[in-house]
């Protein structure tokens, strides 16, 4: 028996805390007159530094007087919003499904799935106290397409068993001895297998930028060659540029 089946689920309205944070507008933030890394305290430097003064007593880098909030970048935490319904998921799964009912001694069920998990939201956390993976809050619906990291998109599994063919009321040795089928009767061979792709890796530069509150993407140069390069017969734990 052959079974296909797909299935899909659409997510809206997801909360989660991450996706609302005291994080500015990347125009603002990459206006090339603005530079985020200049500590300012009075109208004069924030001047020089490409921005407005907050408000007296400010005292931070310039990046921070971008925020919606100043005032709290300069505690140098951020800010925790509780359950902003922002969030959105999709995924999409074709399944397909083979079963073979015993039948001669053997007996088998086989499936594969293959599926997509797409969304700005993979937890259940209205409340975060980090950032998220989300790097402009501003422009979720260019991040809702971000592969899940529970995402796999290849499932193998099943099962086949075999019920040798030797002793009483078998093909072979039917009428042999009590003994004999005792010890060559009644015999299986079964094998359970279970092949899946892995989860997407997350590769995310260890930079820090003032006052931007969001994950920051690592550049990625299509026209570099990212296969495997690795060789395990010429590894040497030893050497450390292996």
């Amino acid at each position: 028996m052959i079974e296909t089946a797909f299935l899909g689920n659409q997510g809206r309205r997801l909360h989660s805390g991450h996706l609302e944070r005291n994080q500015p507008t990347r125009a603002a933030y990459e206006n090339p007159k603005v530079n985020p890394w200049a500590w300012i305290w009075d109208d004069a430097s924030a001047a020089a530094a490409g921005v407005k003064f907050p408000y007296p007593g400010f005292s931070y880098y310039a990046g921070g007087a971008l925020q919606p909030y100043p005032q709290v970048a300069t505690t140098w935490g951020p800010l925790m919003t509780v359950g902003s319904p922002l969030g959105t998921s999709n995924y999409k799964s074709f399944q397909v499904s083979l079963t073979q009912r015993p039948a001669k001694g053997l007996s088998a069920q086989m499936s594969y799935n293959l599926s997509r998990a797409n969304g700005d939201v993979d937890w259940g956390f209205d409340e975060l106290w980090w950032v998220g993976v989300v790097q402009d809050q501003n422009n979720l619906a260019s991040e809702k397409d971000i592969p899940q990291s529970y995402d796999q998109r290849h499932i193998l599994k099943g099962y086949a068993a075999y019920e040798l063919p030797f002793g009483r009321g078998k093909k072979y040795l039917a009428n042999s001895h009590w003994l004999a089928n005792s010890i060559l009767g009644g015999w299986n061979i079964t094998t359970i297998f279970h092949y899946n792709s892995g989860q997407p890796i997350g590769i995310s530069p260890n930079v820090w930028y003032p006052g931007w509150e969001g994950a920051i993407y690592a550049d990625w140069d299509p026209s570099i060659d990212l296969n495997s390069t690795f060789n395990p017969k010429t590894f040497n734990p030893g050497n450390l540029a292996d």
